[in-house]
């Protein structure tokens, strides 16, 4: 190995440090404002997922920023109910499905409908920041006032 190396003998990356970097570019939690701008179809190939098999509605999100700048936001939606086996609690991407339904008014109607429906609306995401995983979660969706 290279003698350069050695420089870097006592220097270390720690676990706050990972975080930290995942974190940055990270949404605050908070409602924000946005338009479903594209949906694609993904299929889960996690063999160890809940979700192997399924296709999900990948959905691409611009979100309307206080500054007026545009910022992207990606979430799954699934119309099937499926639960985890550990928590029994639904999975994200059947919750996203179900608050799409209540926020579009399409409940009882195919999930087409509601995809369709979805992208030509504004609707409001509460997102939340997880400072322990450095992540974004889609808490909940609802018609924009």
């Amino acid at each position: 190995m290279s003698e350069f190396l050695d420089m870097w003998e006592d220097s270390v990356v720690t676990n706050e440090d990972i975080n930290s970097a995942k974190s940055e570019g990270l949404l605050e939690s908070n409602w924000y404002q946005g338009q479903i701008t594209e949906i694609a179809g993904r299929i889960v190939d996690q063999a160890d997922s809940i979700l192997f098999g399924k296709t999900l509605a990948h959905c691409t999100v611009d979100l309307y920023m206080v500054d007026g700048k545009i910022r992207k936001f990606w979430f799954d939606a699934i119309p099937d109910q499926i639960r985890s086996v550990k928590t029994g609690r639904l999975t994200a991407a059947s919750k996203n499905g179900t608050h799409l339904a209540s926020a579009t008014g399409t409940a009882g109607q195919s999930f087409k409908s509601t995809m369709t429906q979805a992208t030509q609306m504004r609707l409001e995401f509460k997102i939340t920041f997880d400072k322990k995983n450095a992540k974004n979660w889609l808490n909940e969706i609802r018609r924009a006032a």
